[in-house]
């Protein structure tokens, strides 16, 4: 498992650069920087965004556990509101 975690570490990354970027594309049109959107707009794509929060949370819990040593446990934050690390993907 040691010779994958490099590879590992650089697939996350890539997954949380492709997050990162996704979730600002959406904070900039739900700002209004494309446009006014009517209400059902608004609220597909909230749930677009609270859904891309939590797949980034799982992104860091993994990374997390890759930078931890074999059989030691290690705490710690998601580096995202609390609120999108509850349940599962949220629904239309």
């Amino acid at each position: 498992m040691a010779a994958e975690r490099p590879f590992l570490r650089d697939r996350l990354k890539e997954m949380k650069n492709s997050l990162s970027t996704s979730l600002g594309a959406l904070d900039v049109v739900l700002l209004g920087g494309m446009g006014e959107l009517n209400q059902e707009q608004r609220r597909f794509l909230e749930v677009a965004k609270q859904n891309l929060e939590k797949v980034f949370i799982e992104v860091e819990k993994i990374k997390k556990s890759l930078e931890t040593k074999p059989g030691r446990a290690r705490a710690g934050s998601s580096g995202l509101p609390d609120q999108a690390a509850s349940g599962g993907p949220t629904k239309l």
